[in-house]
């Protein structure tokens, strides 16, 4: 089971489309230390803890010292490197995906963007599908002519010799009649074309180095010819001479011109190279026509031969292996029919790319079928393996130091990593779910208002750079105090109060948000949100307007407190435009408002209410007027939430949406989802759900907490299990009912006990023992369940419980489930070492994961059960090359069985008598 450790240099983790892997197994001690990996929970009743990864690196090159300017990886060796590491398990084939039966994972394209490849049952070796190449790279010459006036001298031209500069290469043109065969001309030697004749052209080009295409390179000459070649994506590698042919068929008026010396070698005889007409088209980068898959697993110095079965049609270009960094097998041989090709190599790393390559020249749509892929130990081909080998994920996070150390003259870098958690528990405290919310959806400018009271001005928290917004005076006196009024209901905040004397005496807010700003609502559409309460109509909650007033657009109340829309675009008198259902406004509750300008809808309080506000689209707008307007219709009441955005579509019912944040902070939405949602605010979009139980939530809306805080709320309210996956950026969460009443079909894997290692033990002690719960919910009941004979027998051993439960009943049933579960807990096997390496197991404890279970059996007579079903809660593991140590930490699985009508294993008194919670 080899090691398999990567590290992604320069990729930023929270991206992880941004990194590319790294393979330094080579550089790994997995020898003598190995990689130790600590994931999980210690029991089930712990939280799991942010799991760690610690290794030793060879740094005697330097390769692992930060700031060191040669080491390959610089400037990236840095703290907060994305590392994975994984095994590789194979019995002979090292290839992942040999033989495309389940699709075409693990296989990519070299860097010709224009060859494509897909699954395909045309042709196939072995099984039912196998892989269709199409090569991209055509090197074909597409000549074509055009004459102006006065460009010929009967019907020939001499065309100049140049330096074609940006491609560097050099052309040798044989033209002759079809079906003739073209022999070479002499230097310097003109030959015609005659109008209407079809004649072939045989070109060879050679670069200096290899093609950078993608680069137009247009010379034309008015008096000479201009010749267009089309390469269509294909690569020409440096210094190699390419042959190509295209017949065509001579206009009238044209002709080609005369050979120039050759300067570039054989096997041309000549070179023509175009003066002032050449263009040359292409994809960019320096393109090389390859599909090929990375091989893992390999022994530096070892020698491995690859194989592969190739069906290549009779008219396209020979094809032949080649592994990246070293060299390439020979070609195939036949047309029509399967061949095996194979290419025999001396590893010079962990990891080599393996790809099928054309010989040839390859041809625009010229195809290849390929299958039975194999990479083995060895200097020939075997029988073909087609289980191939298996990855299996055992960490995934960021390195969190690199520092460097000597053993006497050697130097090492012993790091310790950390998986996701580790950036989650970083994160600074949440706002409140109304402000996350807003945030999340980018707006350009956002204003909570929230500030301390005695704040002078109100700034954005967009992160887009809109710039802050000042109170301004109108007249004399009034008071503007921020952070002043409670928010919203569920939101826990501070916000803006705004006490005018008059509608035209008194204080706002107005700023100009700056030119991102502007530049986004000019390209896009703008939306307005925002939260208000008043009793006072005729007032002006907010306004936008371009620096000379040519466009304003203003969110108002009429005076008998209906919404309505007020704008120009022309600098003229404001239109005003009543928003029809957005009446009595003027009622002192908190009010919420989105308006759309790309759909001219308007949601208030979450509801939509009006489709039919037309208003023109306004342009260089950027200055923001908040709780009035230019001096005037001063705002009496609280605003708070102001938001722009600048949208290329529908968005009005997603951000309606954030009045149920506000109001209600989202309560009674299912657990699944309120985790989905916390992680968002995260930055974190990938969160594996298992499980079907999910209990509603309650509100979880003021700001302060930590998300992990939050998280682990709803876990413990949940009573499931929360924990960062090993494969990827990303989280995981089980419900409590993935663990109910386990079963033999369902096990991971099963452990004889003459195959554990010291450590594994029995536990029977009050450690876990819980018979008094006294359990609450915000707003709700405090409860209590008891097992008053355990407390007779064992005393109390009480435990609160506090959790974010939406009904009476549903606290009352957590608490019977934690007492049921726990009031007498049973012996258990609380720990289970093993070395996995050397069972036949290993694969599925591999891939066994927290919440998996298993079974050891034949325990000895003096265990109080003959066989033992445990649920993995955590791991402690050190990897090493042929070696795989692994200590679970386990609970009984019997703690999570429930109650079944007539079950025989699920209906046992006092065993299995708890009720599905």
């Amino acid at each position: 089971m080899p090691l398999l450790v990567e590290v992604g240099w320069g990729g930023l983790v929270q991206f992880p489309d941004t990194i590319t892997w790294t393979d330094i197994t080579q550089w790994v001690d997995g020898v003598n230390r190995g990689v130790t990996i600590d994931r999980g929970a210690s029991d089930e009743l712990s939280e799991t803890q942010p799991g760690t990864a610690t290794l030793d690196l060879d740094d005697q090159d330097g390769r692992f010292s930060p700031g060191n300017a040669s080491s390959p990886y610089f400037p990236f060796v840095r703290t907060d490197t994305p590392i994975r590491i994984r095994k590789v398990v194979a019995t002979k084939n090292l290839l992942t995906n040999p033989t495309f039966e389940a699709g075409t994972a693990g296989w990519a394209l070299g860097s010709d963007v224009a060859t494509s490849f897909a699954q395909s049952a045309t042709h196939v070796q072995q099984g039912t599908k196998a892989l269709l190449i199409t090569w991209g790279g055509s090197f074909n010459i597409n000549p074509t002519f055009e004459s102006s006036a006065g460009s010929w001298t009967g019907n020939t031209a001499t065309i100049a010799r140049v330096n074609t500069q940006a491609h560097t290469g050099s052309w040798s043109l044989q033209v002759t009649p079809n079906g003739s065969a073209a022999t070479p001309r002499a230097e310097s030697e003109k030959f015609a074309v005659t109008a209407g004749t079809t004649y072939r052209a045989v070109g060879w080009l050679r670069c200096v180095s290899a093609r950078s295409v993608g680069v137009n390179v247009n010379w034309y000459d008015a008096s000479s010819v201009y010749m267009s070649t089309s390469f269509n994506n294909a690569a020409v590698p440096a210094n190699t001479w390419m042959q190509y042919s295209q017949t065509f068929t001579a206009p009238a008026g044209a002709a080609f011109g005369q050979l120039a010396p050759t300067v570039n070698g054989t096997p041309p005889t000549s070179d023509l190279l175009f003066a002032d007409d050449v263009r040359m088209l292409g994809a960019t980068g320096n393109e090389f026509p390859a599909v090929g898959t990375t091989v893992y697993g390999l022994n530096i110095g070892q020698q491995y031969t690859a194989s592969a079965y190739v069906w290549v049609p009779t008219g396209s270009p020979a094809v032949q292996l080649f592994v990246d960094g070293l060299s390439a097998g020979s070609a195939s041989t036949t047309f029509d029919a399967f061949q095996r090709i194979t290419y025999t190599f001396t590893a010079t790393s962990t990891s080599h790319v393996l790809q099928l390559i054309p010989a040839g020249n390859p041809q625009n749509g010229k195809q290849v079928w390929l299958d039975s892929v194999q990479v083995e130990a060895g200097p020939v081909a075997t029988t073909f393996d087609p289980v191939g080998a298996r990855i299996y994920d055992r960490f995934w996070g960021v390195v969190n130091d690199w520092p460097v150390d000597w053993e006497g003259l050697e130097a090492k870098v012993t790091i310790t990593c950390t998986d996701l958690f580790k950036r989650i528990n970083l994160l600074p405290p949440l706002n409140s779910m109304l402000v996350e919310e807003t945030i999340e959806q980018g707006p350009v400018g956002f204003y909570p208002l929230t500030e301390p009271s005695d704040s002078t001005s109100a700034g954005d928290l967009s992160g887009a750079g809109a710039g802050s917004l000042s109170i301004q005076q109108a007249g004399s006196g009034g008071t503007l105090s921020l952070g002043s009024a409670s928010g919203p209901a569920a939101t826990g905040d501070e916000v803006a109060t705004f006490a005018p004397v008059s509608a035209t005496v008194g204080k706002w807010l107005s700023g100009d948000m700056g030119e991102n700003a502007r530049a986004t609502l000019t390209e896009w559409w703008p939306v307005f949100e925002c939260w208000f309460q008043t009793t006072t109509g005729g007032r002006a909650m907010m306004g936008l307007a371009s620096v000379d007033l040519q466009t304003q657009h203003v969110l108002s109340l009429s005076a008998s407190g209906q919404l309505q829309y007020e704008w120009t675009n022309s600098g003229g008198a404001l239109t005003v435009v009543p928003v029809t259902g957005a009446t009595g406004l003027t009622d002192g509750n908190w009010h919420h408002v989105v308006y759309d300008q790309y759909t001219n809808y308007t949601y208030l309080d979450g509801v939509l209410v009006n489709t039919g506000v037309a208003v023109t689209f306004g342009y260089e707008q950027r200055i923001l007027h908040v709780g009035g307007y230019r001096n005037t219709r001063l705002w009496a009441g609280q605003i708070g939430y102001a938001a722009m955005y600048g949208v290329s579509g529908p968005a009005g019912a997603t951000l309606a949406e954030h009045y149920t944040a506000g109001t209600t902070g989202f309560e009674g939405e299912d657990a699944d989802v309120r985790i989905q949602r916390l992680a968002r605010y995260a930055g974190l979009s990938d969160v594996t759900v298992s499980g079907s139980t999910f209990d509603p939530i309650a509100s979880q809306g003021p700001g302060g907490s930590q998300v992990m805080a939050r998280l682990r709320e709803v876990e413990a309210t949940e009573s499931g299990k929360l924990f960062a996956r090993r494969d990827g950026y990303g989280l995981a969460f089980q419900s409590r009912d993935l663990r109910y009443n386990p079963t033999p079909v369902g096990e991971s894997f099963q452990i004889d006990y003459a195959d554990v290692e010291p450590g594994t033990s029995f536990k029977a002690d009050d450690q876990k023992m819980v018979n008094s719960v006294t359990a609450s919910r915000p707003g709700g009941a405090t409860q209590k369940v008891t097992a008053p004979s355990a407390i007779l027998a064992f005393g109390a051993k009480p435990q609160d419980l506090q959790i974010l439960k939406t009904s009476d009943n549903s606290v009352l049933d957590a608490a019977y489930w934690l007492v049921s579960r726990y009031a007498n807990p049973g012996p258990e096997l609380r720990e289970v070492a093993i070395n996995a390496a050397t069972l036949a197991a290993h694969e599925a404890i591999l891939a066994a994961d927290i919440s998996s279970y298993f079974t050891v059996f034949n325990l000895l007579p003096q265990a109080p059960v003959l066989s033992a079903r445990v649920t993995i809660e955590g791991y402690t593991e050190t990897l090493k090359e042929r070696e795989h140590e692994i200590q679970f930490h386990t609970s009984t699985t019997t703690n999570d069985s429930v109650w079944i009508l007539d079950d025989p294993d699920y209906a046992v008194l006092d065993s299995t008598t708890r009720l599905a919670y």
